[in-house]
């Protein structure tokens, strides 16, 4: 917990006194944020499909069924 603090104090220094992290910082959150939409978007259009557990073949044995 205190490393988040000391963290958030950390970034909010260079916020205030660094001009080129805030823009860095912008277009980081926006390009993080479209991100986010994107593949929540894909998601929820194309969902991952789950094997049957009994059907689920982790293919650790391959080489000895080869024999």
């Amino acid at each position: 917990m205190i490393g988040i603090v000391f963290g958030g104090i950390i970034l909010i220094g260079l916020l205030v006194w660094v001009p080129a992290i805030r823009w860095f910082l912008a277009i980081s959150v926006v390009i993080g944020l479209v991100m986010a939409r994107i593949i929540h978007w894909w998601n929820e259009h194309r969902p991952v499909e789950t094997e049957p557990k009994g059907e689920i073949r982790l293919h650790l044995l391959d080489d000895e069924d080869r024999k």
